[in-house]
């Protein structure tokens, strides 16, 4: 087997300051709960994902059957989740949270994971992610959540991990993907 790409799984706690980021000029962040509407929001958010992760390692088309049971499902916390808004109502990012309520009960913490931030390629090198994040993590912050948590392909050339730096996580573990 041969390592072919890492992952940094990366932590911060929500007790401190989130650093502060607003959305560029021209974007509108706009919550997407307590009360997640799928018929408003499902498949702009899957557009915007399919365009954010063409050009990432290892991804391919996610289908609506998918996105309804992976990404909207059963952990995701709409209250704590964002989409950044061109001024023409497209999707130019978001950010989908979740919470893990097994993960809480073992470790009496309620750990806000992360799960995508999505920036659309005209969009990105503009503080986008960074200020979907800081709204996101003050948020859970407000709404009792602990910690955050989250893990980036660690050679994504979009920047990522610095935004995730910038914004407090700090490298909990690495895992390796192997190809035979």
């Amino acid at each position: 087997m041969t390592p072919v790409r890492w992952w940094s799984e990366m932590t911060r706690g929500l007790a401190g300051p989130v650093p502060a980021a607003a959305p560029p000029p021209g974007l509108e962040l706009s919550p997407l709960g307590p009360g997640y509407d799928a018929a408003r929001w499902d498949a702009p958010l899957l557009a915007a994902h399919n365009a954010a992760f063409a050009d990432h390692w290892g991804s391919t088309p996610t289908t609506a059957a998918s996105w309804t049971h992976f990404r909207t499902g059963r952990a995701f916390r709409p209250a704590c989740s964002v989409a950044a808004l061109a001024p023409d109502g497209t999707v130019a990012g978001y950010v989908m949270a979740y919470e893990f309520e097994a993960d809480t009960a073992a470790s009496g913490v309620r750990d806000l994971h992360v799960g995508t931030v999505g920036t659309l390629r005209a969009h990105r090198r503009r503080g986008v992610a960074a200020a979907m994040l800081a709204h996101v993590l003050r948020t859970g912050a407000g709404l009792g959540y602990g910690t955050s948590s989250l893990t980036v392909d660690a050679q994504n050339p979009t920047g990522a991990l610095g935004v995730y730096e910038r914004a407090g996580y700090r490298l909990h573990r690495r895992e390796v993907t192997y190809r035979f």
